[in-house]
């Protein structure tokens, strides 16, 4: 990684995010795999190694307290993508991620529409899951509990940051949802795909 794209991670996260996205599978990929499972052949796992210690020089390199103060400027949506940097800082230094994660300020977040807290947030998986990545899941799990009245239903990723919100909602409304059928706890539902009461 350049120079540039350490600072603009750490300036101007989100859009610097959609410049490498589409490196991410490779990039986790030679970052969590272990070189002796991915390659049997020496200048293969010779070449992996290199690109491990490159890009640890980059995370190493990046402040990920700016990051967390740049993203604290995002807007509803803004965040699509960029749960794998989490996954990614979780699987080398899951002390970085809470250094970005507990320096995002979500004051400006909190005067979101009261229809994103309701309905919105449940589609946008990757503002939810990168707000709670932190070891204690914060901020995002006090984000949503200061908005939990708004909230009349929950996905997945939710039930696992504010599980106490999850059980006061009624069963359809609770949704596990895995590919095209929608599980919830009142037993199986029918195709998520055909009909939109259920997302």
């Amino acid at each position: 990684m350049t120079p540039r794209l350490v600072q603009g991670f750490e300036t101007t996260p989100i859009a610097t995010n959609h410049e490498v996205f589409h490196w991410h599978l490779g990039l986790l990929g030679v970052l969590t795999h272990e070189l002796d499972d991915v390659s049997e052949d020496d200048d293969h796992a010779e070449t992996l190694a290199l690109y491990r210690a490159l890009m640890m020089d980059w995370i190493d390199a990046i402040d990920w307290s700016k990051v967390g103060i740049a993203l604290s400027d995002c807007h509803p949506g803004e965040l699509h993508n960029f749960a794998w940097i989490a996954h990614l800082l979780a699987q080398v230094d899951q002390s970085k991620l809470d250094q970005m994660c507990h320096n995002i300020s979500c004051d400006a977040m909190d005067s979101w529409p009261a229809h994103y807290w309701s309905i919105d947030i449940w589609n946008d998986h990757d503002f939810v899951v990168v707000l709670s990545a932190s070891t204690d899941m914060e901020p995002g799990r006090s984000l949503l509990l200061r908005h939990a009245d708004q909230i009349d239903q929950i996905a997945p990723w939710g039930i696992r940051v504010i599980p106490e919100i999850a059980v006061r909602l009624p069963p359809d409304r609770v949704h596990l949802v895995y590919g095209s059928v929608s599980f919830h706890w009142g037993g199986v539902r029918g195709s998520a795909e055909s009909d939109g009461s259920d997302r």
